[in-house]
C-alpha cells in the first residue's frame, strides 16, 4: 500500500493531464510536484472560475458548440458531459464542470453502492430530481442527483444511484409533497421488505416524515379502496401517466396483502396522541428496519434527535391477529452518513464493513475502489465489538467521523484554525458573499493564515478548513467546510485521518467582527432546547442590520406538535422568553467578543421569533421554485440572508421575543429573573404561490 503522501502525488499528476488550473506543472516531476504546486498556486475560490464556467454556460444555451467547446477547454482537456450546480444553501448557486475524467470515479460508486450498502430493491429512497436544464449543444445542466435520474430515466438505464423499491417514475411526480405521497404508498405496501430509509440529508428525510405521520389517514384510505385519492392531499401529482401507474399498482396488490398493510399503518398511528405517535413511528411500521442513512454532520445535526425519536425503540406491539403471522424487528435502527463530498467531488466514507462477515467484498474487489480500503475494513471489523462495548459501559456514541481517502479524486489540504475565531467569513463553499457586518472584505491570501497543511500533517483533535484539487478545473479550491480531525488511524491502515464536518465558513454570524462560528449556535440552542424542554422542530438565524438602529441576532424557530393539537404551540409560546435569555447566554458564554459588545451597547440584544408549523417546509419549496436547487439537494441553512427565505420567515412571524433594557443583568444565586418581554407580531405578509 502506498504512504498518503505518494498518493496524493500519483493523484496531483493525474489531476495535470485534465485539469487546466494545473497546466504549469506540466513536465514537472513527481517527486517534486507538491512543492511546485503549492508555490505556484494561490487559494482559490469559485470567483476564480465563475467568469470560465458562465462563458461555456451561456454559449451552450445559444448553441453556439464552437465556442462552448473553447470555453470548456480552459477549464478541462476533456469535454464536459454535465454541469452540476451546487445547492446554493448559504448564496447563489454554483456550476461544476462534470467532465470525462470523473465517469471512472462515479463507476466505483456504483461499485461501493453494490456491495457495501443495503440492496436497493429493500431501500426506500426519497431523493427526487429537481429541475435540470438541457443546453443547445446536448449537455445537461442542473444539481448532482437531478442529472443522474433525468438521464437515467431518458435512457432506461438502471444503476445503484437510480433504482429502489419505488419506480423511478414515480420520482418525477411533480413538487416534493406529491413525490412523498406515492414513495410512501410503495413503502407501505412493501412494509416487510424495507431494511433501509434514505435521503440526501437528515433535514429532508425529516419533513418526508412528517409529511407520512400528518398524512397516514389519505395513505390508509387509499390503500383500502385501491383508488388514489388526488384530492386529499395539497399538491397534485405531475402527470396523467404516472397517475395511472400509482392507480394501477394499488388494483394489482392483492387484497390480504393490501389489509395487512392497513392493520400495520392502523397499529403504527390510529389512536394515539401527537406525541406518541411520532415516538418510534417508523419502528412500528417497517418492523425490520435496520437503517436510516443521510447525511447528518454539521447544520444536518439539529435533525438527529428528530430521526431518534421516529426509531426509538417502543413497547412490543399486542399480539397479532390468528392467522396474520407478525414480523419481528431486528434490534435498533442505525441512523449514519455513508459518504463525504459534495457537488466540487468525493473526500471520505464511514468505514462500515457488514455485519456479516461472510458478505464482506473480497480484498481485490476493496482495492478496486482505494488501496486503502482492504486494511481499512479489516481494521474497522475488529473494531466494531469494542465500539460497541464503549458506548455501553461510557454512555456515549462513537462520533460520526469518515475517512479521508488520498487515492480517490481529490488532492488535499488544510487550512489550520487555531481558534474559533479563524473560521472565515469569506470561505468557498456555496458562495456566500461574506459578513452582514461591517466587515471589510478582502483577498484571502495564505500570510493571512498557516500555511496549508497536507493530509499526512494532519493533528488529532484539530480544527481545519478543507481546500481541494480535482479533475474538473478548480485548483486549491476553498470549498468552504470546517472539519476537525476525530483520530488518526494505525500504521496499518496508513495513518489516515478520520474527521468529522463542524459547519461550513459561510455559516458564521457577524454583527461587527466577533464571528459566531456555526457548531457554537448548533450547540448552543441544542443545549437550550433542551434546558428548556422546547418542542423544537426547526430553527435558523441572521444578522438584522438597519440604519439607525443597533444590529442584532435574530432567531426564527418552529415548534413542533408533541402533545394534543395547539398544546406544542402554547408551550412553545409560553417557554419562548425564558428560551431567549438562555439562548444569549449561551452564545455570550462561547464568544467573548458577543458578550463585550452586549455588555457595552455595541450590538442590540438577541430577538426571537415564533413562526407558523410548516414555515421551513415552505422555505425549501420557494427556494426550489426559484433555482436550480433541487428538494434532495437542498440543505436547511443556519444562517439564512438570501431575500427569498428571508420573506418566508417574515411573513410566517407568530410571536417575538424581545429583551428589555440593554445588557442582561446578572442573577443572585437561587434568584430567576425573566428580561424578556413578548411581542406579538399583528402584520402578516403574503407570499407569492410557488410555481
Amino acid at each position: 500500500m502506498l504512504s498518503i503522501s505518494e498518493a496524493q502525488r500519483k493523484i496531483l499528476c493525474r489531476q495535470v493531464e485534465t485539469n487546466c488550473s494545473l497546466s504549469g506543472l506540466e513536465g514537472v516531476p513527481e517527486e517534486r510536484i507538491v512543492e511546485e504546486f503549492r508555490r505556484n498556486h494561490k487559494l482559490t475560490t469559485f470567483d476564480d472560475y465563475r467568469d470560465k464556467i458562465a462563458t461555456a454556460v451561456e454559449a451552450g444555451k445559444a448553441g453556439d458548440g464552437e465556442v462552448f467547446r473553447t470555453a470548456a477547454r480552459e477549464v478541462t482537456t476533456d469535454p464536459w458531459i454535465q454541469i452540476h450546480c451546487t445547492s446554493g444553501t448559504t448564496g447563489s448557486s454554483k456550476y461544476y464542470p462534470f467532465n470525462a475524467a470523473k465517469v471512472p470515479i462515479v463507476e466505483k460508486f456504483f461499485l461501493f453502492h453494490r456491495f457495501m450498502t443495503i440492496p436497493r430493491n429493500q431501500t426506500l429512497d426519497l431523493t427526487m430530481p429537481g429541475k435540470v436544464e438541457t443546453l443547445s449543444v446536448g449537455v445537461i445542466m442542473g444539481g448532482v442527483l437531478s442529472c443522474y435520474q433525468h438521464s437515467a430515466k431518458s435512457s432506461g438505464r438502471v444503476d445503484p444511484f437510480t433504482s429502489s423499491m419505488v419506480p423511478l417514475s414515480f420520482k418525477f411526480a411533480g413538487r416534493s409533497l406529491a413525490v412523498y405521497h406515492l414513495c410512501w404508498l410503495v413503502a407501505l405496501l412493501n412494509f416487510e421488505d424495507v431494511l433501509c430509509i434514505t435521503d440526501a440529508f437528515a433535514g429532508n428525510l425529516v419533513i418526508a416524515c412528517n409529511w407520512l405521520l400528518e398524512n397516514w389517514r389519505v395513505l390508509e384510505a387509499e390503500i383500502l379502496s385501491a383508488e388514489l385519492d388526488v384530492n386529499s392531499v395539497e399538491v397534485d401529482i405531475a402527470s396523467e401517466a404516472i397517475r395511472e401507474e400509482a392507480v394501477k399498482l394499488l388494483a394489482e396488490t392483492d387484497e390480504r396483502r393490501r389489509e395487512k398493510a392497513i392493520r400495520q399503518l392502523q397499529k403504527a398511528c390510529g389512536g394515539k396522541e401527537d406525541r406518541q405517535q411520532r415516538k418510534g413511528a417508523l419502528r412500528r411500521l417497517f418492523p425490520n428496519l435496520i437503517e436510516m442513512r443521510c447525511i447528518k454532520t454539521g447544520s444536518m445535526a439539529k435533525y438527529v434527535p428528530h430521526l431518534e425519536e421516529l426509531v426509538a425503540d417502543t413497547p412490543p406491539p399486542p399480539p397479532a391477529p390468528l392467522g396474520d403471522e407478525e414480523t419481528g424487528g431486528r434490534g435498533g435502527v442505525r441512523i449514519v452518513s455513508s459518504l463525504y463530498g459534495g457537488t466540487e467531488g468525493f473526500y471520505g466514507f464511514a468505514v462500515d464493513p457488514p455485519e456479516d462477515s461472510s458478505q464482506m467484498p473480497s480484498e481485490e474487489l476493496l482495492a478496486s475502489f482505494s488501496a486503502f480500503f482492504p486494511a481499512l475494513m479489516k481494521h474497522a471489523a475488529a473494531s466494531a465489538n469494542s465500539a460497541v462495548a464503549e458506548r455501553g459501559q461510557r454512555g456515549v456514541e462513537v462520533e460520526d467521523s469518515y475517512a479521508l481517502l488520498p487515492d480517490l479524486e481529490c488532492f488535499f489540504e488544510f487550512i489550520p484554525l487555531e481558534s474559533d475565531s479563524q473560521i472565515e467569513q469569506n470561505g468557498g463553499g456555496d458562495g456566500n458573499q461574506g459578513s452582514a457586518g461591517p466587515v471589510e472584505e478582502r483577498e484571502e491570501t495564505e500570510t493571512d493564515t498557516q500555511q496549508p497543511r497536507l493530509l499526512h500533517e494532519l493533528e488529532e483533535g484539530k480544527l481545519y478548513e478543507l481546500v481541494i484539487s480535482n479533475f474538473s478545473g478548480v485548483a486549491r479550491h476553498r470549498i468552504g467546510d470546517i472539519i476537525r480531525v476525530v483520530r488518526i488511524l494505525p500504521e496499518e491502515c496508513g495513518r489516515l485521518p478520520m474527521v468529522t464536518v463542524v459547519g461550513r465558513s459561510g455559516q458564521a454570524l457577524n454583527l461587527v467582527w466577533e464571528k459566531m462560528p456555526e457548531h457554537h449556535v448548533l450547540s448552543a440552542v441544542r443545549e437550550v432546547t433542551l434546558k428548556c424542554s422546547f418542542p423544537l422542530r426547526d430553527f435558523c438565524a441572521t444578522e438584522s442590520i438597519a440604519d439607525g438602529l443597533l444590529p442584532f441576532y435574530h432567531f426564527y424557530v418552529e415548534a413542533k406538535e408533541e402533545e394534543k393539537e395547539g398544546e406544542s404551540l402554547k408551550k412553545a409560546k409560553n417557554l419562548l422568553p425564558e428560551l431567549r435569555d438562555a439562548l444569549e447566554t449561551a452564545l455570550c458564554a462561547r464568544n467573548d467578543p458577543y458578550s463585550d459588545f452586549i455588555t457595552n451597547s455595541k450590538v442590540a440584544r438577541l430577538r426571537l421569533s415564533l413562526v407558523k408549523r410548516g414555515t421551513f417546509s415552505k422555505m425549501r419549496e420557494h427556494t426550489v421554485a426559484s433555482s436550480l436547487t433541487v428538494y434532495s439537494q437542498y440543505k436547511s441553512p443556519t444562517v439564512v440572508r438570501d431575500g427569498v427565505r428571508l420573506d418566508v420567515l417574515k411573513a410566517s412571524v407568530l410571536v417575538t421575543a424581545v429583551a428589555r433594557g440593554g445588557a442582561p443583568a446578572k442573577k443572585s444565586r437561587g434568584q430567576r429573573r425573566h428580561l424578556t418581554d413578548v411581542s406579538i407580531e399583528t402584520e402578516e405578509r403574503s407570499l407569492p404561490p410557488v410555481s
